[in-house]
């Protein structure tokens, strides 16, 4: 007889206040409760199924040999029993509160994982099936909604239900258990449950992780036997673009019909799958791009800030270097030709985009290939990071240098970050290279810096000035071409032009440089002149819009209103004023 949930709600199970309704099952109604002893959350589990004795079968029994089960079994990624008892006529579990969501209502809600985070979960449910099987324990119904995912991206085992004990020759029971999407070909065919059968249930968890469909769909259970037992397992790439075809591979071990075909315990496949966890994680990306381009950054003062970010990731006493500039400023440019220098003699890392449910050292570890065995602490994934950087530590000339690019400081990042920059300290092993906009960049300062006690160093990317962009700019044409080219030249004031409708910005001077040696060529003409400078794109183009319309040169050109603003570049850059009856220039 199943019990009505909402008559429960208030009842008190020896410690437990029961609060509200978790979930139910074929056994069991689960409770979230009060431990009102130790004042924690706790799952309570009331058993909820009743079956008559002359079926053979003891619903006490089974549900006494769970948490028998589950108690046996002590990994991070299990959810832990604290207890089993019986109040009145209520058989109880109290168990791990977990404050998740099962992955199949997560992949519902929000579509199939990436291959990384799947690839994450997978290694964290095999090291807790790992744990289950030392205990000689067969879980027998490894499926999507058997997983709880935490905020944190944690995943947690649960449900173990239908679980048998080798030892008590339990997994001789031939009853089909587990659900008909992940049921292994043996299962079907009336053969034991084994290891192995918990190793394809989550090879066929993991497709549905990373497609948000299990392997096999059919009509009727027949059709659904059928496809188990012969049909070939699909890519998960046909159902969704850009799945590495590691993770297949993965997938088709652990799936095999035949049980020794499959990967020989739970063991063997997370060392596979952390090896494919460093390929998904540990790529060496480069900071995203912000429209500076490109073109080469040479000239001043441009030498000089790489030269003194250099200098300040050398520097023993600096654990940070904060790189401050405008969007198009040049920083991300700049990091992108440092970084291919540094990583010719230490590891070097990117975090380009923030994933609210990691920690900030749970994406740096990733960064630099670092895959602790648990998620669930925030000092297994610093421990981890710092085990990874030791040991490329020793013998190079160089720290490793982790790049923070784009990242939003919350308070919960600054928080993070700090500890990074501890650790960075107290070690040794790696530097923090952060590039930020001016706006954001006093977050970072006040966090990692404090005034410069934990060794971050501060760096500005300068607006260019009129006299240096001219020298930007003749620097920019003399590294383009050739030497054996013909040389293409700009006068004065088309660089003034520039400087005065780039606002100095970088990415602006780029574009701008770029679409005046077009119309340049198009012409056959070997100087850019301050017409070219005046009607040149300062942004970019709209998608589909190759061009703008030509514009008419006015005579006399400069045009009065050109030549005002003219003449403040030419005396801010120390270059005599043009007067009006001088204003008109020689045909170009």
């Amino acid at each position: 007889m199943r019990l009505e949930p909402s008559e429960l709600v208030g009842l008190k199970l020896g410690n437990f206040r029961l609060e509200r309704l978790l979930g139910s099952g074929r056994m069991g109604v689960v409770y979230l409760a009060r431990d009102e002893a130790l004042l924690r959350p706790t799952a309570v589990k009331i058993l909820s199924w009743s079956i008559p004795e002359r079926q053979g079968l003891d619903p006490e029994g089974w549900f006494l040999a769970e948490a028998r089960n589950v108690a046996r079994i002590n990994h991070p990624h299990v959810i832990q029993i604290y207890g089993v008892a019986k109040h009145g006529p209520h058989c109880y579990i109290a168990m791990e509160y977990v404050a998740g969501t099962a992955a199949d209502v997560w992949v519902n809600e929000h579509g199939p994982f990436s291959p990384a985070r799947a690839t994450e979960i997978l290694l964290q449910t095999a090291g807790a099936l790992q744990a289950a099987h030392d205990a000689d324990v067969v879980h027998r119904d490894v499926k999507p909604g058997n997983l709880l995912i935490t905020p944190e991206g944690t995943a947690k085992l649960g449900d173990f239900g239908m679980a048998m004990s080798v030892t008590a020759g339990a997994v001789s029971d031939t009853s089909r258990a587990g659900t008909p999407h992940y049921t292994a070909p043996e299962i079907w065919s009336g053969c034991f449950a084994s290891f192995a059968t918990d190793i394809y249930a989550l090879g066929a968890t993991y497709f549905y992780l990373l497609t948000g469909r299990p392997p096999f769909e059919a009509a009727t259970p027949t059709e659904l036997m059928a496809a188990h037992l012969t049909a070939r397992v699909p890519d998960p790439g046909s159902f969704v673009a850009d799945i590495p075809s590691g993770c297949s591979e993965l997938i088709q071990r652990c799936m095999a019909k035949t049980p020794a075909d499959r990967y020989p315990s739970a063991q063997a496949l997370s060392w596979e799958v952390r090896r494919l966890v460093r390929e998904l994680a540990s790529l060496v990306h480069a900071p995203e791009a912000s429209g500076a381009g490109d073109a080469p950054q040479v000239g001043e003062p441009l030498h000089a800030i790489r030269q003194t970010l250099q200098a300040a990731l050398e520097d023993s006493e600096v654990h940070g270097v904060l790189l401050l500039g405008e969007r198009g400023s040049g920083k991300t440019t700049l990091a992108r030709q440092l970084m291919a220098d540094y990583q010719r003699s230490a590891p070097v890392a990117c975090v380009s985009s923030d994933e609210p449910h990691r920690s900030l050292w749970q994406q740096a570890s990733r960064a630099f290939g670092s895959v602790p065995a648990t998620v669930s602490a925030a000092n297994a994934e610093i421990d981890g990071l710092l085990a990874e950087l030791e040991r490329a530590h020793p013998g190079r000339s160089q720290p490793a240098l982790l790049v923070l690019d784009n990242l939003t400081p919350s308070a919960t990042r600054l928080a993070e970050f700090a500890v990074l920059m501890q650790a960075a300290a107290k070690t040794g092993y790696f530097r923090i290279l952060i590039l930020a906009t001016a706006e954001v960049g006093d977050g970072w300062w006040t966090a990692g810096g404090r005034g410069q006690r934990l060794g971050l160093r501060r760096i500005e990317m300068p607006v260019l000035t009129g006299r240096q962009t001219l020298t930007y700019i003749a620097d920019w044409l003399r590294s383009a071409f050739e030497p054996q080219a013909n040389r293409v030249l700009i006068t004065p004031d088309a660089g003034l032009l520039v400087a005065y409708r780039s606002g100095g910005n970088l990415a602006r001077t780029n574009r701008m440089i770029a679409s005046m040696l077009a119309a340049a060529a198009l012409e056959g003409r070997a100087v850019l002149s301050s017409w070219d400078a005046w009607v040149a794109p300062v942004d970019a183009l709209p998608p589909g819009q190759p061009s703008l319309a030509p514009l008419v040169r006015p005579l006399p050109w400069p045009s009065p209103e050109v030549l005002e603003i003219l003449n403040a570049e030419r005396r801010s850059a120390g270059i005599p004023a043009r007067h009006p009856a001088g204003a008109r220039e020689k045909p170009e």
